[in-house]
């Protein structure tokens, strides 16, 4: 019994897509090598179409040409097309087009946000090949969705510090540890973004890293903190540090 194979994403992907292991900027990066690769399958399979094509028109034209006459076989090769062409369709989307609505259905799911950035871009996941509208380059399609991405991702941040903020310290130790766990995940969020320039720091200061050394080490200073805000808004900033209390904060610099 013959079976239809379907060319669909490696169960991996998939599953780590569901799960959210990946960052908002690794799916952007994964679309990308979607669409690349959709591009090239795209330019080999009409190369391999058109050459079938036309050899199938010649060799049809001479083969029955023999029995029929040159006029009457171009009417019966050309019938031939439809069925060529429902054929090549279906072929296109097991083995490409699957792929691609595969992805997207997962990153409408479990990537919103991402989806819509993606699906505002002319080339999103390989279904278009040039900007129809302004001929926008794909490098600045590229800047528009990954500056949107950082607002995202600030954002997500901002709803973090305010949960901290939200916690009431001295009610129990259970408080306190989801305060202090918290925070860390602060910390560790706004030591990414530095180094993907997501954020900026106030010039003159030690750095995050400092922070870590004065909470472990019990620094020198009774409080230490550095304002940061969103790359591009520049209105709305954030303290993180350590009090002097030696409590690590993070709240907004009013």
């Amino acid at each position: 019994m013959a079976v239809i194979h379907i060319i669909s994403l490696d169960a991996v992907t998939v599953q780590a897509v569901k799960n959210r292991r990946y960052s908002e900027e690794k799916i952007v990066e994964l679309n990308d090598r979607l669409q690349a690769d959709t591009k090239k399958k795209k330019k080999v399979f009409l190369i391999v179409m058109t050459a079938f094509s036309i050899f199938l028109f010649v060799y049809g034209i001479f083969t029955l040409k023999r029995s029929i006459g040159f006029p009457e076989a171009i009417p019966i090769v050309l019938s031939f097309f439809p069925i060529i062409a429902i054929v090549g369709l279906a072929v296109w989307f097991l083995s490409i087009g699957y792929i691609s609505l595969q992805w997207n259905d997962l990153i409408r799911k479990y990537y919103p946000s991402v989806y819509t950035v993606i699906n505002g871009r002319p080339d999103a996941a390989g279904f278009s090949d040039t900007d129809k509208t302004s001929g926008t380059s794909k490098t600045s399609d590229k800047s528009s969705v990954s500056g949107q991405t950082e607002n995202a991702e600030f954002a997500a941040l901002e709803k973090d510090i305010e949960e901290l903020n939200s916690i009431y310290i001295k009610a129990n130790n259970a408080s306190r540890a989801r305060y202090h766990s918290l925070y860390n995940s602060i910390y560790e969020k706004l030591l990414e973004m530095e180094s993907k320039g997501t954020i900026v720091l106030e010039p003159g200061k030690k750095g995050l890293g400092y922070l870590r050394e004065l909470l472990i080490n019990d620094g020198p200073e009774f409080s230490y903190t550095i304002i940061f805000w969103c790359k591009g808004n520049e209105s709305k900033k954030y303290r993180i540090g350590v009090c002097i209390r030696g409590i690590p904060i993070c709240k907004p610099n009013d």
